[in-house]
């Protein structure tokens, strides 16, 4: 079970952008767990951002996720999608 800090300057949002710069997705303001900005942050957000299940994949190409706490970024990397041709 995971501890979460429900302090209002301790909230995570979790933002997506498609290769347009368009936003795809937008978490809103989330508490996160105690610790998560200096414990992994990294794996944790890569964590985050692949269990969107209802995310939609529109657009080939280079995705942008951003992890910002508080309006401060923390965390930020590309994700990739290539068009599937292996059935041709």
């Amino acid at each position: 079970m995971v501890d979460f800090d429900f302090n209002p300057e301790n909230l995570l949002k979790l933002t997506i952008k498609d290769p347009f710069d368009e936003t795809v997705f937008d978490s809103g303001e989330l508490p996160y767990p105690e610790g998560y900005v200096n414990n992994n942050k990294i794996t944790n957000s890569i964590n985050i951002a692949l269990n969107l299940n209802n995310l939609t994949i529109e657009n080939v190409g280079e995705y942008n996720i951003f992890i910002k706490s508080h309006e401060e970024q923390i965390d930020s990397f590309p994700l990739y999608f290539e068009e599937d041709v292996s059935h041709e």
